[in-house]
């Protein structure tokens, strides 16, 4: 299994930002007949304030206070929310104290609830000053009668019973509007029963209960009295506030000088490779101040990057993600940071229908706050990552050449961030078939590493590592050997022998003896490779399970296939357990089983593990995904092996669609699946349009690969073996001698193709002897 090496790099920039923040909390108006309910969706900003923040599900908000000191005053500008608006009159608008501790409370009412019972309480109040008017006006008219009172006196009372009702009628707007802004929310039982009767009008029975309640004689003494205590108690308040502010300066402070030397801690545990200690220190630096976004960022980071804990790593970004919402409200730098960060924990866990939508969030915002090219040059690169792993190549590669040329513009045209992209858009160009593309940028990506870090460097180590890649997957074993020496010989003088990136050179490194046909050379490096990194790794880590799929495909290549299915299922137990059973890895491991049980003409068991990668693959990359080409044409392959050659045809049709839907007609992978439609019509016995496929097949290989390669000489001898089957053994053996002297450009004597080969031409050659 050929192995490829997709590099990502990207840096997060990352700042401190304090702030004060004032709390909040938005509900409904509570009324006789409806409970306050928490409000979502409204709209807060303070005056002076850069952006918005809007209330949560839980009708929660935090507003950052940049500067402010609890008790400085700030005022709302707007309080909004479509059919609704704010109970009390005069509440935008007027001072506020700001205070860290005390959320602050709006209360809302929904506006045609309040118009409702704005003209209850109108019409109630009406009929009961309109019954009091017609009682008031019998009484006098009685007393005029009984001759009580004067004619004079009559028209006095009567003067002022009109005036009084025409004034109340006048007042009604206002009384109604009090009344229905009322929130009975904390209102004692009692309390709410007075507001309900005055609403309702039954004024008498409100009265009579009110008086229980409340005594207005010497008020405003009593009220005196108490804003005295009040004036007191404020006094000392602000002296023991005052007191508390100073103690809380000091803690600040001993927190900041606590917290750096945690993270000394941190820095001598990393240089000394103690792993434990540096998760226990930078997350014990996390716990100290659970606000501060950047300290969880790094210990996210740490759990990501050196421990592979992404679970854990996901805790820390989301914790972030809340104390920046708390700073920035919805959108900002620190929360696209954090929601960037929760991407690429998903990417690695390898989620990545959860990934594309963290990196669009992020991308999006990055675009709305004060575009930031450094920021857009990093979103659009996560974008990319992912468009190419999900198979939109074209997408990846697009916003890979965004991303340079606004890192270009941010940082210049020699930073190690730019050779980082070029880096990527050469292992697109790589996927894509586009090898001398691919190797200019690549070749670029290493100047300006050395240029940046010198001549030895982790990165120089591994941009030499791709381009090495590069080379493997263009058949040039002798350039991309030259290239994983150089890289392992670089790495294992900056971390030693015992390095996981040391032991990944020396698979690489057996990657090429296994094409060369040298197995047991192979097999050396690839148990070297293991052995490292069962020592510092343990037995349960990923990359033991990828040591077990490589030696199982040697000793498969070995003809060894019990050893082989041993290896590969030991692999797939240990990739299941790590990433569970839907990952590509995992449908990696079943597609070599699938290989192993083909060699050994187990053909419905290699179907069968051949279906369970395709289910994997389709799974994570959907129906029409580059990844799914390969496993494909091997059910194709299958199927043709039990003699089931129609649906040998139809998977190797599939395969050919996709492959074309990505990378156009000219590809090898497309060249092979070719072959091997054209394989199906020579077994059918239709010679004319299986010739017709090989040549078309050979033209495309010739295209990509140059005029000599295996692929080329496998073409070739199958060309031959249609002349051979019709009987014409001159033409047969013409293309079998090509293949042959093909392959041992880049074989030697014992590989298993030159042997084939050679089986080949005695064969036909035996043949034509017996026909003279």
């Amino acid at each position: 299994m050929k192995k490829l090496l997709s590099t990502l790099h990207f840096m997060l920039c990352l700042g401190a930002a304090t702030a004060q923040v004032q709390q909040g909390y938005v509900r409904t108006l509570e009324r006789p007949n409806q409970q306050s309910q928490a409000l979502s969706g409204v709209t807060i900003r303070i005056r002076g304030g850069h952006n918005a923040v809007v209330s949560g599900s839980d009708g929660r908000f935090s507003m950052a206070m940049t500067g402010k000191r609890p008790g400085d005053a700030y005022v709302l500008q707007q309080v909004q929310k479509q059919g609704y608006e704010v109970s009390e009159t005069g509440f935008v608008g007027r001072q506020l104290a700001f205070s860290d501790r005390v959320p602050l409370t709006i209360v809302m009412v929904n506006t045609a609830q309040l118009q409702a019972d704005k003209r209850r309480i109108e019409d109630n109040a009406y009929r009961v000053a309109e019954r009091n008017y017609h009682t008031r006006l019998a009484q006098i008219e009685e007393q005029l009668a009984a001759q009580t009172i004067s004619a004079e006196q009559y028209r006095q009372q009567l003067h002022e019973l009109q005036d009084g009702f025409e004034r109340f009628q006048q007042m009604i707007d206002g009384l109604a509007d009090h009344y229905a802004h009322t929130d009975y929310d904390g209102l004692s039982d009692k309390e709410r029963e007075v507001n309900i009767l005055i609403e309702n009008g039954d004024l008498e029975r409100a009265d009579s209960l009110l008086s229980t309640l409340f005594d207005p004689v010497g008020v405003i003494e009593r009220n005196r009295q108490a804003l005295a205590v009040i004036d007191q108690q404020e006094a000392q308040a602000r002296q023991l506030l005052a007191e508390a502010n100073a103690q809380l300066a000091a803690v600040l402070r001993q927190q900041e000088r606590d917290a750096e030397h945690l993270y000394q801690l941190y820095t001598i545990a990393l240089a000394n490779y103690d792993n434990e200690k540096a998760a226990h220190y930078i997350e014990l630096r996390a716990e100290l101040d659970t606000t501060n976004v950047k300290w969880q960022i790094d210990a996210g980071e740490f759990a990501s990057d050196y421990i592979a804990d992404y679970n854990k790593a996901k805790r820390f970004f989301q914790r972030g993600l809340s104390a920046a919402h708390i700073l920035e409200g919805e959108k900002g730098r620190f929360v696209s940071q954090c929601i960037n960060h929760i991407g690429y924990a998903n990417l690695l866990m390898g989620d990545y229908a959860n990934s594309m939508p963290m990196f669009e969030q992020a991308y999006s915002m990055r675009q709305e706050i004060e575009p930031n090219l450094y920021d857009l040059s990093e979103s659009q690169n996560l974008l990319g990552f992912v468009a190419g792993m999900t198979g939109d190549i074209n997408k990846a590669l697009g916003l890979f050449e965004q991303s340079l040329e606004n890192i270009k513009q941010a940082l210049g045209v020699n930073s190690n961030e730019v050779g980082s992209i070029l880096l990527n858009i050469g292992s697109v160009k790589l996927t894509m078939g586009r090898y001398d593309d691919a190797l200019l940028d690549m070749e670029q990506s290493l100047e300006i590493f050395k240029n940046v870090y010198g001549s030895i460097h982790p990165t120089i180590a591994n941009a030499i590592n791709n381009i090495g890649t590069l080379y493997f997957n263009m058949n040039d074993y002798n350039q991309a050997e030259r290239c994983f020496i150089e890289s392992y010989e670089m790495r294992k003088t900056i971390f030693g022998e015992m390095h996981p990136k040391v032991a990944l050179m020396l698979a690489n490194i057996g990657t090429i003896y296994e094409e060369r046909g040298d197995y047991a050379k192979a097999l050396e490096y690839q148990e070297k490779a293991y052995g490292i990194r069962l020592q510092i790794l343990g037995e349960q880590a990923p990359e033991i399970g990828e040591s077990f799929l490589m030696i199982g495909k040697i000793y498969n290549s070995m003809g060894n296939n019990d050893k082989a299915i041993e290896m590969i299922s030991r692999g797939l137990g240990i990739l299941q357990n790590v990433f569970g059973s839907n990952h590509p890895i995992v449908a990696k491991a079943y597609n070599n089983l699938g290989s192993v049980y083909t060699d050994t003409e187990q053909h419905s068991l290699a179907l069968e593990n051949y279906k369970l990668a395709l289910a994997i693959y389709q799974s994570i990359y959907g129906e029409n995904h580059y990844e799914l080409a390969p496993v494909i044409n091997n059910i194709g392959y299958a199927y043709f092996k039990l003699n089931k050659y129609d649906d040998a045809l139809t998977n190797y049709e599939r395969a050919l669609a996709i492959n074309k839907s990505f990378y156009g007609e000219i590809h090898a992978t497309g060249a092979t699946i070719i072959d091997n439609i054209a394989s199906v019509n020579k077994k059918k016995g239709d010679y004319q349009h299986a010739l017709a496929l090989y040549e078309e097949a050979l033209d495309i290989y010739r295209q990509v690969l140059g005029e000599a390669h295996p692929s080329i000489a496998t073409t070739l001898n199958n060309i031959g073996t249609v002349y051979e089957e019709r009987g014409d053994y001159a033409m047969a053996l013409s293309y079998y001698e090509q293949a042959l002297s093909m392959v041992k450009q880049f074989y030697d004597e014992q590989h298993p193709d030159v042997i084939f080969y050679m089986r080949g031409i005695q064969s036909v050659k035996e043949k034509m002897v017996t026909e003279e």
